[in-house]
């Protein structure tokens, strides 16, 4: 930046680390957008998480408003995914605390369901939490998981019609599920 008085002027610069980065979709949004509260991704297949700068990383949050996602989610080491229909506030299934006058963030509404037709619904990273969604039908698991640490599981639903409900292996699942339903 430059900054100038009658005294002369001159040139800074200013550094912005951003933390606790929280990415948003809307399935129901106009138009495809960036991630941001303002203008989120519409599908998942626009997300792309895969550690780099300026993409999903390490210990970013998903939030999900309610809608329906046909892709599958592979996620990163200490990755929440959070949807509106969580039964707790934004800032206690986030661990973050807003700015004053920021938009509120809604919960306690209806779930978004994610779900594919082809391969796993999420497949966990290590130590990661889920919670205020639903996992429907997918050709295969909806959570398929190993080697993950601890998956922290609350306010979930998971109606498996078409493959398995889940496939954990080498870790520990915390929490609870409010209903799985499977058919294969």
């Amino acid at each position: 930046y430059r900054i100038a008085n009658g005294g002369g002027s001159d040139v800074g610069q200013v550094t912005i680390t951003v933390s606790n980065m929280v990415w948003f979709f809307d399935a129901n949004a106009a138009n495809a957008g960036d991630g941001r509260l303002s203008t989120p991704f519409k599908a998942v297949a626009s997300f792309v998480n895969d550690g780099s700068s300026g993409r999903g990383n390490n210990g970013h949050s998903l939030y999900f408003f309610a809608g329906t996602y046909t892709t599958g989610l592979t996620l990163l080491r200490d990755q929440r995914v959070l949807g509106e229909g969580a039964r707790a506030t934004f800032a206690i299934i986030s661990g973050l605390t807003l700015a004053p006058f920021s938009p509120t963030i809604t919960t306690g509404g209806t779930r978004p369901v994610l779900s594919t037709t082809v391969g796993d619904i999420i497949r966990p990273g290590v130590n990661n939490y889920i919670r205020g969604l639903d996992l429907g039908s997918s050709g295969g698991t909806a959570i398929f998981g190993a080697n993950f640490g601890t998956l922290t599981i609350r306010d979930v639903g998971i109606d498996a019609a078409t493959g398995d409900a889940l496939y954990l292996n080498v870790g520990t699942l915390s929490g609870a599920f409010d209903s799985i339903t499977a058919t294969a």
